[in-house]
């Protein structure tokens, strides 16, 4: 985690702008893996950065926009993020959507 204040840290996935937060704990509140915790001014940090996922709820959930996630480092298979539109020279959108199957 990198926290914005004007001191070098370590650097992992979640950035927290520190001039931007007001402490309020939404992001911590929303980690699904609990790896945000809170420090003794109210600041969230990363307790756990091996465990965090990536999955961005803190930043979308941050009013503020305190928060931002490296999506870089998610660990997603490329093979399954396919997208399924292809837009045709008309500008009209084909969705591909797969056969069902027949169980």
């Amino acid at each position: 985690m990198e926290i914005m204040d004007g001191e070098s840290t370590m650097k992992t996935k979640v950035t927290i702008y520190k001039n931007w937060c007001k402490r309020c704990g939404i992001c911590v509140a929303f980690c699904p893996k609990k790896v945000l915790a809170v420090d003794q001014e109210g600041y969230p940090f990363c307790n756990d950065n091996k465990a965090c996922t990536a999955c961005g709820l803190c930043e979308l959930r941050c009013p503020d926009f305190a928060v931002v996630v490296d999506k870089s480092s998610r660990s997603i298979a490329k093979e399954v993020v396919e997208d399924p539109v292809k837009i045709t020279s008309g500008g009209q959108a084909n969705v591909e959507i797969p056969a069902a199957s027949g169980k």
